[in-house]
């Protein structure tokens, strides 16, 4: 999934959960991570128009 997400020619935000930022690490893939726009989670609020 992140290798898709790095190749769309638009920016792309991806809200993840630090335990999954730390897989992101743990499995050596920043330099797919650094394509993109990596923020902690959002809360429900946040998501609403």
């Amino acid at each position: 999934m992140l290798c898709e997400l790095a190749q769309l020619p638009v920016p792309v935000v991806l809200p993840l959960h630090p335990r999954t930022q730390h897989q992101i690490v743990l499995h050596g893939l920043e330099k797919l991570a650094d394509r993109l726009r990596l923020t902690g989670p959002l809360n429900y609020p946040a998501l609403q128009p």
